[in-house]
């Protein structure tokens, strides 16, 4: 997304030649001439003319710090389901793999601080179904889902995503989230 919006803003300086400041390129520098119409933050929020202290954003360099990272969680064995997070977060994609029972399902991801019981209706945020052989993986890449209260990773093998049943299937579940 925010390479559209650097798109448009090349699009509108080029349209508003004389238009004259300052802008940051790549490296950090100011460098004069003319600047796009549409700034943003280096969070991403765009509004406004690019200035020293709105300057287009660059990508962050790379760094093992824990706050510009993921979190991922895995089971240590296959399991009906895995608690992602037990608290509010985003989700950016979930993976069972190495399914076995037999039986065809749904891996499912509810909006939950932990794991409901066996027969519940459940009101999943997302879903993929699954033949019994394999597995199903769901991806929301740069944009997450947001889960208010918890994430909750299942395998069902329900005829349908919206009861939890557990026992049958099992699988090797993993997510990344924040």
């Amino acid at each position: 997304m925010n390479r559209i919006f650097l798109a448009l803003a090349a699009s509108l300086a080029t349209l508003s030649a004389g238009f004259a400041q300052t802008y940051r390129d790549s490296a950090g520098t100011l460098v004069p001439g003319v600047a796009p119409l549409i700034g943003c933050t280096a969070s991403g929020n765009c509004a406004g003319p690019v200035s020293a202290s709105t300057p287009l954003p660059v990508a962050p360099a790379p760094s093992s710090g824990a706050s510009s990272a993921m979190s991922h969680g895995a089971t240590a064995a296959l399991a009906s389901s895995l608690v992602l997070k037990a608290s509010a977060g985003n989700l950016y994609s979930v993976n069972a793999t190495a399914i076995t029972g037999g039986s065809a399902g749904y891996l499912v991801v509810v909006n939950a601080a932990s794991a409901p019981t066996n027969g519940s209706a459940i009101t999943p945020l997302d879903f993929c179904y699954f033949n019994g052989v394999g597995g199903c993986s769901l991806s929301h890449g740069a944009i997450p889902i947001n889960y208010s209260t918890g994430i909750v990773a299942l395998i069902t093998t329900a005829v349908n995503p919206y009861t939890y049943t557990s026992g049958t299937d099992t699988a090797a579940i993993s997510g990344d989230f924040q």
